[in-house]
């Protein structure tokens, strides 16, 4: 009866602790410019853009900035564990030509629900689509 309790208790510790890897440290991903490197649509569907054109900064106060192509925006963000919210983006409104990924960009910041960060990488997911970045 003993061995089983503490295979129990044993267990239910080890599974405390794997709440722990879903926790993204704030420091690790504010004050840095992150350069999208692929949207991956929901079809599975991925898109390169040009290097620099869609970007994205959290700051440690809550705000968020974002370049998304011609277009720059700004708004806030919370970020608790591994769960990401954008709140609504003000973006100024250059048409920046009929092949250009900004207003999906924008809709899929706005739309972000976690984040991930791994060394020099972050990844959004975002109601079925997934944005990956560099530093």
């Amino acid at each position: 009866m003993k061995n089983g309790i503490a295979v129990i208790a044993l267990a239910l510790a080890s599974l405390a602790g794997c709440g722990d890897e879903d926790v993204v440290d704030p420091s690790a991903v504010t004050g840095v410019e992150w350069r999208l490197e692929s949207l991956q649509r929901a079809d599975f569907s991925v898109v390169r853009p040009e290097p620099g054109l869609y970007t994205l900064q959290l700051d440690a106060d809550g705000s968020l900035h974002a370049r998304s192509d011609c277009n720059t925006c700004n708004g806030g963000y919370t970020l608790s564990g591994s769960s990401f919210t954008v709140s609504a983006l003000s973006c100024t409104r250059v048409f920046c030509g009929e092949t250009s990924l900004d207003t999906e960009y924008v809709r899929a910041l706005q739309a972000a629900q976690s984040l991930d960060e791994d060394d020099d990488r972050l990844t959004v997911l975002a109601g079925g689509q997934t944005l990956r970045y560099v530093r």
